[in-house]
């Protein structure tokens, strides 16, 4: 890293001045390929970060491991964010080149980077698969020993996904990071650089209360992120979301469940990128349910219908997918077919003779024949018998 050598300046020239003498009796010799191998830290809010070039002469990135309870540093440039198994290394956003590693390894007694200056930050809990980063990593809340990011990543995901427990077949939930939870329900203030999820993205989307780092000025984000704002539209907060099975998504970096695959759709325009894991049935997937959304097993994919929620708009250009809505359904021949299915029950009815599918439950107001279709289960006859209309949906304890 020869720039950061010239960056002493005016002290490097008056040490070597003092020692020359020295040097030349002694026969002094820098260990380059030690001084190398160094861990450099720097700073990400200044104009110059203080990385300079390697041995060869190429600029170096001051990687943020701040947003994700590390220590910045610097690292060699790389190009668009992938994996770079020649290398053995893999390019992140902000493009930085890390190390892979894998955090299953532990046949180096100084950890799966082979120092212990650095650690395995998992990037898929999925497979055994990491970079190496100045971090310590977490497997339990008891490995968070800072105040304020007490909480180690793998809490919250086993609260996401209490289904999917057994590492065998389903998360590995380990050597994960320390984040901030707590920020609405304990009326605490994000840390700097970070913002509080669920006072930024609606409540229907069941965001956790974590505090998430933000994009920074290029819509970047650390390993496992995506900027919600890059991947959606300029109506939503330039914030760091958690790449979650479902969730959108621009590389297999962006992914902390699962690997980054197209959903194929014919129109490029609405072609989305989702974070998913492969499966052979539905059941392989079920174990995902939960708040943010149900699985079923498609094409081998596991993917959920939630994926194609909106987002934020301040204007209608601002909703440019799938303008005519639809919904996912099944067939049925009763209405038992519909309270059957889990993706069905409690929300539809069977929409025989017209339709043999189940249909969405009835708002007030509309017709009906018995309570059941109703979303109120109040299907209630005309308070004027000769009015000539038949029966409609009201609210309970209401009148049509």
């Amino acid at each position: 890293m020869t720039a950061r050598r010239g960056s002493v300046g005016a002290a490097a020239s008056l040490a070597a001045a003092i020692g020359l003498g020295v040097i030349a009796a002694t026969g002094c010799r820098v260990d380059e390929q030690a001084f190398e191998a160094r861990v450099f830290t720097c700073d990400t809010a200044a104009r110059d970060p203080g990385c300079g070039t390697d041995s060869a002469g190429q600029p170096l990135t001051c990687f943020p491991a701040s947003q994700l309870d590390g220590t910045d540093f610097c690292t060699p440039s790389c190009g668009e964010p992938m994996s770079l198994p020649a290398e053995d290394a893999v390019c992140v956003q902000g493009n930085a080149k890390l190390a892979y590693c894998n955090p299953a390894d532990t046949s180096n007694p100084a950890g799966p980077c082979g120092r212990s200056d650095l650690g395995c930050l998992r990037t898929d809990v999925t497979r055994d698969e990491g970079v190496c980063m100045t971090m310590q990593p977490c497997t339990a809340d008891s490995d968070c020993p800072n105040p304020v990011r007490s909480t180690c990543a793998a809490t919250f995901l086993k609260q996401l996904y209490p289904l999917a427990q057994d590492p065998q077949t389903g998360m590995h939930a380990d050597h994960l990071y320390c984040l901030q939870k707590g920020c609405v329900n304990g009326h605490a203030a994000c840390a700097p650089g970070q913002s509080c999820l669920p006072t930024l993205v609606p409540a229907s989307a069941n965001p956790p209360d974590i505090c998430v780092p933000n994009c920074d000025s290029k819509g970047r984000c650390p390993p496992n992120h995506f900027c919600y704002q890059k991947l959606t539209n300029d109506s939503n907060p330039a914030i760091c979301i958690p790449g979650l099975l479902g969730f959108v998504c621009e590389t297999d970096v962006d992914c902390l469940v699962g690997q980054c695959v197209s959903d194929e759709e014919p129109d490029p325009g609405l072609r989305l990128n989702l974070c998913t894991t492969t499966c052979m049935t539905d059941d392989d997937c079920s174990k995902y349910d939960g708040v943010q959304g149900k699985f079923d097993c498609i094409q081998g994919r596991c993917e959920t219908p939630d994926a194609y929620r909106g987002s934020a708009c301040f204007v209608d250009s601002d909703c440019s997918r799938d303008p005519v809505p639809g919904f996912c359904t099944t067939l049925c021949a009763g209405d038992a077919d519909c309270g059957a299915n889990r993706w069905t029950a409690g929300q539809t009815f069977c929409g025989l003779p017209t339709a043999p599918v189940c249909v969405p439950l009835i708002a007030d107001g509309g017709a009906c024949d018995v309570d059941a279709h109703c979303a109120s289960q109040h299907c209630v006859a005309p308070a004027d018998p000769d009015a000539g209309t038949g029966k409609t949906c009201s609210p309970v304890g209401g009148t049509p």
